[in-house]
């Protein structure tokens, strides 16, 4: 059977307002460098026919992304978008979460084992050239996002707030930023400071724009929060923001060991499998279950190791790493007819072209 082997560590989290998708090589180096699990990226600019080039960025993460639609058909290339990439090797169970309210809101949920459920929401707020009416309706949905899901688990709100909340000059003069920094107190949210010596994150008014904002009783989970501010980062006039949260996460590395031979499975071995089965699956209370995705993730697992328990009764054959799980009779016979061909092709003079019988 596949052994699984997990490593545990904490959760990093990218945020980053990339400024057009021509930032993707840095973002994807970021991703490496910073064993980045879930990356938060705005302002990608991608219309809606190449949106799809968000799963290209790595490999080895899945993209969850929204593309702005009011773009002018002779337009080189979007404005806005947002987008959240997340590893595929999490241990993580995620899901989309449809918001249909506005086009630069996106979330999802993750669940683990060991902790509640977090909501992530990757937010674009609109700049200064667009109307304060507009930034305080997504101030609305951003307060309908925390009214929703802040009973249920932990919400992490990242992404280019558009705002400076962190100069006393700016309350009060800035209707952004005050409108912002009410929305934190009426809901006792905190943005968090990060322990850079560069205190901002848009390069040309070295102002904090960029955020990642969560409940005031909830910043326990946070292990780190700073400003990434390498040279790589160049092609952006923002900083990225690094976050490392202190949850479990598990990445899965199976490595191939002996794999059951079914050819040579008896009645008798499949009588004792069954047995073993359910006197492990006996052992597995479900009476106190809630129909909790975390729940289900348990019971899930627990269902895997009483079968990986129970395989112990059957025989075992060596993983052989070149084995073709298609190799059959026919394949052979096949191998055998194209060798006899050859050497025919070959005794009579390998005369090249369609006319020749033996080509």
């Amino acid at each position: 059977m596949s052994v699984i082997q997990s490593t545990t560590h904490s959760c990093n989290v990218l945020t980053w307002n990339v400024r057009g998708i021509i930032s993707a090589g840095s973002l994807s180096h970021l991703l490496d460098k910073h064993s980045v699990d879930i990356a938060i990226v705005t302002e990608h600019k991608l219309m809606k026919k190449s949106q799809h080039f968000l799963e290209t960025i790595h490999a080895n993460y899945t993209a969850h992304s929204i593309c702005e639609t009011e773009v002018t058909p002779l337009s080189r290339c979007g404005k806005g978008g947002i987008g959240i990439l997340f590893k595929n090797t999490l241990s993580f169970s995620t899901k989309t979460i449809s918001l249909t309210e506005h086009k630069n809101i996106c979330g999802v949920k993750i669940c683990t084992e060991k902790s509640l459920p977090i909501f992530v929401f990757a937010v674009y707020m609109p700049p200064v050239n667009y109307e304060i009416e507009e930034y305080i309706e997504y101030i609305d949905c951003l307060q309908g996002l925390v009214n929703r899901f802040s009973n249920e688990g932990i919400i992490l709100i990242c992404g280019d707030m558009n705002a400076d909340i962190t100069s006393d000059n700016a309350i009060g003069t800035d209707q952004r930023s005050t409108r912002l920094r009410e929305f934190l107190i009426k809901n006792k949210l905190t943005a968090l400071k990060t322990m850079s010596k560069r205190d901002f994150t848009f390069k040309p008014t070295q102002k904090t724009l960029d955020y990642v904002i969560i409940g005031d009783w909830q910043t326990d989970i946070i292990n780190y929060n700073n400003i990434v501010t390498e040279d790589c980062c160049s092609v952006s006039d923002h900083f990225p923001i690094k976050t490392v949260l202190k949850i479990p996460v598990t990445n899965f590395d199976i490595k191939s060991d002996d794999v059951i031979a079914w050819n040579k499975c008896t009645r008798l071995n499949l009588n004792n499998y069954e047995e073993l089965l359910k006197a492990y699956l006996s052992c597995i209370n479900t009476s106190q279950l809630q129909p909790h995705s975390t729940d289900i993730e348990n019971l899930y697992e627990h269902i895997v190791k009483c079968m990986k328990s129970a395989s112990q009764a059957l025989p075992k054959s060596k993983f052989n790493k070149n084995a073709q799980p298609y190799w059959n009779s026919s394949v052979k016979e096949a191998h055998n007819e194209q060798r006899r061909a050859r050497k025919h092709w070959i005794e009579n003079g390998k005369l090249p072209g369609r006319n020749n019988p033996y080509f």
